[in-house]
C-alpha cells in the first residue's frame, strides 16, 4: 500500500504477523494512551492534575505531573508514540525490510516517513487495526468491554443526556455535568511510567513471562510465533491448567 510518497508492505493478518511485532505495536499504543505527544495531551494531563488535587488524591496527582513532564519532553523533541506504533507492523518500506524493532530503529524509520501527513497515517492505521482486531475477535473472542470501560461509558451517557436536556428543555445542569466530568477524569487512573512500577517494564516482563511458560510447558519458542500461534498457545496453557484443577 501507499503511505505518503512511500510504498509499504504491512503485516495485517494474525496468521502472518510475528508476535514480537504485535507486542511492540501494542506497547507504543499503551505509551501514547498514557502519555500522548501533543498540546492536547498536555492540557489533558493538567486537567487531571487539577481534579486529583481537588479530590485530595495527591499520589495520582504526582503521577500525572511526572507524565506531563514526559509528554512535554516528547512534544519538544517531536517524539510521537502514536506514529511510532505503526512501524512495527511494517514488513518493508520502499522495498527495504524493516527488521530492527529497537526504539532507535523505530525513530530512524519514523524520520524517513516524516513527509506522511496525519490523515494518511490515520487511514492506514485504521485499516490495519480493524483487520487485526476482527481476526482476533473471530479466533479468540477478544475485544470485550471491561467493567471499568462500561462504567466510564455510563458516565458518558449520563453526561450526554444532561447536555441534551439543557438544549431541548433549557434546564441548567451545569453543576451535575461538571460533577460527572470530574468523576470521569478521576476514574481514569494514570499509568506509572517511572520507577519500579514502570508500565513499560511491567509490559515487557509479562510478555517474557508468557514466553517462558510456553517454552517450559509446550517446548516451543514463543518469540518466533505469529500472533495466531501465540494466543492459541496461551489458550492451550489455560486449558491445561483447568484440567489440572479438575484433577
Amino acid at each position: 500500500m501507499t503511505l505518503g510518497e512511500h510504498k509499504v508492505t504491512m503485516y495485517d493478518s494474525i496468521e502472518e504477523l510475528p508476535i514480537e511485532r504485535f507486542q511492540k505495536y501494542n506497547k507504543m499504543l499503551m505509551i501514547d494512551a498514557g502519555l500522548g505527544s501533543d498540546l492536547t495531551a498536555l492540557d489533558a494531563h493538567l486537567a487531571k492534575v487539577s481534579e486529583f488535587i481537588k479530590a485530595n488524591d495527591l499520589t495520582n496527582a504526582a503521577t500525572e505531573i511526572d507524565n506531563l513532564r514526559t509528554t512535554l519532553y516528547n512534544v519538544q523533541n517531536g517524539l510521537t508514540p502514536h506514529f511510532l506504533s505503526l512501524i512495527p507492523l511494517m514488513a518493508e518500506v520502499d522495498g527495504e525490510p524493516v527488521t530492527d524493532l529497537s526504539d532507535e530503529a523505530l525513530k530512524a524509520t519514523y524520520e524517513r516517513l516524516k513527509d506522511v501527513t496525519f490523515g494518511q497515517h490515520e487511514q492506514v492505521a485504521a485499516e490495519v487495526k480493524k483487520k487485526i482486531e476482527a481476526e482476533l475477535k473471530a479466533y479468540f473472542n477478544q475485544g470485550g468491554e471491561t467493567a471499568a470501560s462500561k462504567e466510564y461509558y455510563e458516565l458518558m451517557r449520563r453526561r450526554a443526556l444532561l447536555m441534551c436536556d439543557e438544549i431541548t428543555e433549557g434546564v441548567d445542569h451545569s453543576e451535575e455535568i461538571r460533577a460527572i466530568e470530574s468523576q470521569m477524569v478521576r476514574s481514569d487512573k494514570p499509568r506509572v511510567f517511572q520507577g519500579l512500577k514502570n508500565a513499560e517494564v511491567l509490559y515487557d516482563k509479562n510478555f517474557v513471562g508468557c514466553c517462558i511458560a510456553i517454552a517450559q510447558k509446550l517446548n516451543m519458542d514463543a518469540k518466533r510465533m505469529t500472533v495466531l500461534e501465540y494466543y492459541r498457545a496461551i489458550e492451550v496453557l489455560e486449558e491445561q491448567q483447568k484440567q489440572l484443577k479438575k484433577r
